[in-house]
C-alpha cells in the first residue's frame, strides 16, 4: 500500500543466477502501474499470469530494492521508506517494545498500543513493554510476530508496505481487520497524533 505517489514497473524481470537456462524467470516480464492510495493483492487477474509463474516474494524484493531487476525499471519516489514483511517475520532478542519500535522508549506508548490493539495483537501482550520475546521471538505466537512486524513498519512512517503471505496465518477475520486498518492508515496519510480508531468505514482495494 502507498498513500503518496505512484509505483510503476516498466518491463521488470528477474532470474536467479541458479535458475537453469530456459526455465521460467522468478519474475517474468512485468509492466504494472499502481496509483497512489491503492491496496493491491497479487497476483492480479489483469496480469494474465498463472499464479505459479509469478514469484511474489521475489517481486517484493525487487520493488523494495533488495534485488536488482535483470531488466526494466522500478519507478518510485527516492524519499520513500519501503518495508517488506516476509513470510517469516524478523524479530530480535529483547523486549516487546524494542521489537515494536527499535527503541525501549517509544515516542508515544498510547499510539503504539492502539495500533497493536487495532491490528489484533493477543490481549495478554498489550501494554507489556518489558515482555521478553525470546530468541527470534520464540516466546510469541506466529500471528503476533506478524502483527509486531506490521506495527513496527507503521511506527517508522512507512510509505510503501509490502506484505507477503504472512497474513495467511492470521485467519480470515484477523487478516481482514489488518487490511481495514492499513486502509485507514492510507486514508489518513500516516499515523495521527492521538489514539487511532479500530475500524474504518471505507476500504479501497484492487
Amino acid at each position: 500500500l502507498t498513500y503518496d505517489g505512484d509505483i510503476e514497473l516498466q518491463g521488470v524481470s528477474y532470474r536467479y543466477p541458479t535458475q537453469e537456462q530456459g526455465s521460467t524467470s522468478a519474475v517474468p516480464l512485468l509492466n504494472l502501474r499502481i496509483p497512489a492510495g491503492e491496496m493491491v493483492c497479487f497476483p492480479l487477474s489483469h496480469m494474465q499470469m498463472d499464479v505459479h509463474q509469478l514469484g511474489i516474494h521475489t517481486l517484493f524484493k525487487v520493488i523494495s530494492g533488495e534485488l536488482l531487476p535483470v531488466s526494466g525499471k522500478v519507478l518510485l519516489p527516492s524519499r520513500w521508506r519501503c518495508i517488506y514483511v516476509p513470510v517469516v517475520p524478523i524479530l530480535f532478542d529483547g523486549t516487546l517494545m524494542y521489537n515494536l519500535t527499535f527503541s525501549d522508549r517509544a515516542k508515544s506508548r498510547a499510539i503504539v498500543w492502539s495500533v497493536c490493539r487495532a491490528l489484533g495483537m493477543s490481549p495478554y501482550l498489550v501494554e507489556h513493554d518489558d515482555f521478553d520475546v525470546g530468541s527470534d521471538g520464540c516466546c510469541l505466537k506466529f500471528s503476533d510476530r506478524v502483527i509486531i512486524s506490521i506495527t513496527r513498519a507503521l511506527m517508522h512512517d512507512v510509505d510503501l508496505l509490502l506484505i507477503s503471505s504472512a497474513l495467511d496465518v492470521l485467519g480470515e477475520a484477523r487478516a481482514t481487520k489488518v487490511l481495514r486498518y492499513l486502509s485507514h492508515y492510507t486514508q489518513q496519510r500516516g499515523l495521527p497524533q492521538e489514539r487511532l480508531p479500530r475500524t474504518v468505514r471505507h476500504r479501497k482495494t484492487v
